[in-house]
């Protein structure tokens, strides 16, 4: 089991409360236990991130990451990318998530958990959970890029992931003749009489085996590991399913002529085997785009309504969640058992996590509240309603670069001293500055950058997460050897430039040559 309990950690100019949890089963840690006032049963902890990175996407995160990983006292997710906050399905169990991405600590405070996560910033949902979750004193840290560059640093990302799919789809039709054995030698309905169920077990063993021969880590097909596991799942669900169409469909495009590259892309497209496609400009203003200007016009000026503080599920004094209750919620009740019935309505639960209440630990910790995009507040959900998910996010190109509406949904639920907004120019051109603006920011001590290059932040990166560049289509050089096409540039200025200026207003400053 797991308990979870703010602990006071000092810093360099206030003291700082970390989400630390502890798990009962393994060695114990007898001084941590009694901070968390729990049994000496207890082992070593592991804490949540105190500082955030979260985005924007291509904007400089994973080289904000690699540039902080030479800071001793900061700890990196064992995981790039951790997409907590913006994935439903890793949100369900984001404690366990969370806590089971950074290494334990031997001793209390010794160290600040770090994470980055770039489509936190374009997700409607993800500023509200972390600030509902994480630790009051918690770090956010933005990074932006001129959206333009941005836009077509993603635009060549996405290539270079086709440029991978597409190795991998030739190495598929090499092997066309064995894949296609594997499935049909070895065929496992689901009608199979009990009697024959032994037999069944050994043909569904069979598919597995020569599934792994082909697709697995040191199979024929070639390709980076995650797309290997996809697709050997992706086979086996195949073998699995009742409906055979889908074999049946991907079994034709396994008999298509390779020198057509283009169609075999979208016949393993549509049987949803392999789903990288080559971005076209033009096809996203006419989807993207024209969807964006009619749910959020550039000309719309948002009221900004300010957090003034955080209202942090594990922050809150168990008094003002009291008071709440006997004013607001369950004003009528005088005995336990009204106040049980009371907890029972979904409104008052959903207002009490709202307000960051335990309802006198009735409810384990953590509880869930928040899990679909329904639940975003404020008028920039509107803009775009299905952002609450990566998988939705990751979808979409234009909305990734209006940081504007992204960050009034963000300031509804982070007060603005906890979040820091830098320019991608700024790393790129100051660094050493820079970072000492976030060390400052989190209450660490600052470092002398200077005597670190770009290669030693790279080198520290890659021997972190080796597969990152080959697994994501990102590249250690950002800037693009291909060219924006001046039309294309035109275009993409044109469609941010009142976003931008409004943007420019709520921070108080200006990206001049954003424009």
């Amino acid at each position: 089991s797991r308990q979870c309990s703010l602990v006071s950690i000092p810093g360099k100019h206030h003291a700082r409360r970390q989400l630390c949890c502890v798990t009962t089963g393994a060695k114990p840690n007898a001084g941590l236990a009694n901070t968390l006032g729990v049994g000496q049963s207890t082992s070593t902890t592991s804490c949540a991130p105190g500082i955030v990175v979260m985005g924007a996407q291509k904007g400089g995160t994973t080289a904000l990451h690699s540039y902080l990983m030479l800071y001793k006292q900061l700890k990196p997710s064992r995981k790039k990318e951790l997409h907590i906050w913006d994935a439903d399905r890793s949100f369900k169990n984001w404690s366990g998530t969370l806590l089971s991405n950074f290494k334990p600590q031997k001793h209390l405070g010794e160290n600040l958990a770090f994470e980055s996560t770039p489509s936190y910033l374009a997700s409607t949902m993800a500023c509200q959970r972390m600030a509902t979750w994480l630790p009051p004193h918690t770090l956010y840290v933005m990074i932006l890029r001129d959206p333009v560059k941005r836009f077509w640093s993603e635009l060549q990302m996405k290539l270079r992931r086709v440029q991978q799919q597409d190795v991998t789809i030739l190495s598929i039709m090499k092997n066309a003749q064995a894949i296609r054995e594997c499935i049909l030698n070895y065929p496992a309905k689901p009608d199979h009489p009990a009697s024959t169920i032994e037999k069944l077990r050994t043909a569904t063993l069979g598919t597995r085996n020569c599934i792994v021969m082909i697709f697995g880590p040191k199979g024929k097909v070639v390709g980076t590991p995650p797309k290997l596991a996809m697709l050997r799942r992706e086979l086996e669900s195949m073998k699995r399913g009742s409906d055979h169409s889908r074999r049946d469909d991907f079994l034709r495009c396994l008999d298509m002529d390779t020198a057509d590259l283009d169609s075999l892309r979208q016949c393993f497209r549509k049987v949803k085997f392999l789903r990288e496609s080559i971005p076209n400009v033009d096809t996203i203003f006419a989807t993207e785009g024209q969807a964006l200007e009619s749910r959020c016009p550039a000309s719309e000026e948002f009221e900004v309504e300010e957090a003034r503080h955080v209202y942090s599920a594990i922050s809150r004094s168990q008094a003002s969640c009291d008071q709440l209750i006997q004013t607001s919620l369950c004003p009528e009740c005088e005995n336990q058992y009204c106040l049980e019935n009371c907890f029972e309505s979904a409104e008052v639960r959903h207002a009490l996590f709202k307000h960051g209440c335990n309802i006198d630990g009735r409810i384990a910790y953590p509880v869930r509240p928040l899990t679909g995009p329904s639940d975003c507040e404020g008028p920039t959900c509107k803009c775009y309603p299905n952002a609450a998910n990566f998988a939705d996010i990751s979808k979409n190109f234009l909305w990734r670069g209006l940081y504007y509406p992204q960050l009034v949904t963000c300031l509804r639920h982070i007060p603005r001293h906890q979040l820091l907004i830098i320019e991608n120019e700024e790393l790129r051109v100051a660094p050493n500055a820079t970072l000492n603006r976030i060390l400052a920011a989190a209450g660490l001590p600052g470092m002398d950058f200077s005597t670190f290059s770009w290669d030693d932040a790279n080198d520290a990166f890659d021997s972190l997460y080796p597969n990152f560049e080959t697994v994501t289509g990102w590249s250690a050089d950002g800037s693009s050897k291909t060219k924006i096409p001046d039309d294309v540039a035109q275009r993409l200025r044109e469609f941010y430039r009142e976003p931008n200026e409004k943007l420019f207003k709520l921070l108080g400053r200006r990206f001049d040559h954003w424009l």
